[in-house]
């Protein structure tokens, strides 16, 4: 990389006059260096690319006049950009190739950051590539990555191969991968069977960075009401379990624990946690109460009726989804038991 190297020498007399200037590349490309041109020692005349004359002081010595051609360079870094991960998720890269490889280890020690390796000197020139990241905390599957793209580099795409071209010498090319981790909606829902209506729960997930809650109240006997949605991040884990009574009994419901839908985990009373097959859909999970129910019915029993003496009777104040009970009773015999029609009424 770093050499001098000498011509064979040639005699020339006191008197007489010549130029020495410039060079002929015949491999590489003159672009990629930086040159100065010929300078002379051991004579009076040092600048030999406006003829250069030799003189009695010169007699004896050896003259040696240089070129030097220095190759331009660049300086390259790799940069993370991390959007909404997972707190301590961590990776790892490098290029490859290069006579000096940049490198990256990045932790997220924030949701969002873009983290920054140290700069190597590339040489216009050189050739590598920059692909990819090793994953030593976290899961991949987690995240969309957008794979390098570089900037102040006339080759913006280095997975393909980076070169090093004369346009980007004395810049700084920064790569950089990034890794945006992947979300899904959360919602919950609270479905009433034969409610008494304006009875009221609150419910609410605990241990996501953003917790979906419902406030429900039963307008009708039997509705399904869903609260607020919020955004979930793979890899994150939370609990939904239980509700809040503000107005009503819980005691006069039978009910189904949160269970929820289009995600992998099915059971979040012991642990939610979001899977990247989760992704960009909307999980709702959902309490139901059920309101308990009992059978009513009326009767009438007879004794030493007069046949065919008959009563009507009817419950009333039952409201709806209950039913008010009746009996139409005809003594048919002058003792006896007769039963009206059932009804369902609630508790």
């Amino acid at each position: 990389a770093s050499e001098t190297d000498t011509g064979s020498g040639v005699t020339v007399f006191v008197g007489e006059s010549g130029s020495i200037t410039g060079e002929t590349w015949v491999t590489g490309d003159s672009n990629a260096y930086t040159t100065t041109d010929f300078v002379c020692d051991n004579s009076a005349d040092t600048d030999p690319t406006d003829g250069l004359t030799i003189v009695e002081a010169d007699s004896g010595k050896t003259i040696t006049c240089t070129i030097v051609n220095s190759r331009k360079s660049t300086t390259l870094q790799l940069a993370k950009q991390w959007i909404n991960a997972k707190l301590n998720d961590n990776i790892t890269a490098t290029s490859t190739g290069f006579a000096s490889n940049a490198s990256i280890n990045s932790t997220a020690n924030t949701a969002s950051e873009t983290d920054t390796g140290s700069g190597v000197t590339v040489f216009v020139g050189e050739s590598g590539s920059i692909t990819g990241e090793t994953w030593v905390t976290g899961d991949s599957n987690a995240y969309t990555t957008t794979d390098f793209v570089c900037d102040n580099s006339a080759d913006t795409d280095p997975t393909d191969g980076l070169t090093i071209v004369p346009a980007d010498a004395g810049k700084t090319i920064t790569c950089t991968i990034v890794n945006s981790r992947k979300s899904t909606t959360l919602q919950l829902a609270k479905q009433w069977i034969n409610a008494k209506v304006n009875d009221n729960i609150t419910a609410a997930s605990t241990g996501f960075a953003s917790n979906a809650s419902i406030n429900s109240t039963a307008d009708t006997a039997s509705e399904t009401d869903t609260g607020n949605s919020v955004t979930v991040y793979v890899g994150d884990s939370g609990t939904i379990t239980g509700e809040t009574w503000v107005t009503g009994d819980s005691n006069a419901y039978t009910s189904t624990d949160f269970t929820c839908d289009h995600s992998a985990d099915t059971d979040p009373t012991d642990g939610l946690t979001i899977a990247p097959a989760d992704a960009d859909k909307t999980i709702t999970c959902t309490i139901v109460n059920s309101r308990k129910s009992t059978t009513l019915r009326l009767a009438k029993q007879w004794i030493n009726a007069k046949v065919n003496d008959n009563i009507t009777a009817a419950a009333t104040g039952f409201a709806s989804p209950s039913m008010n009970a009746q009996l139409n009773s005809t003594a048919d015999t002058a003792s006896e038991t007769d039963t009206g029609n059932s009804v369902t009424v609630y508790v």
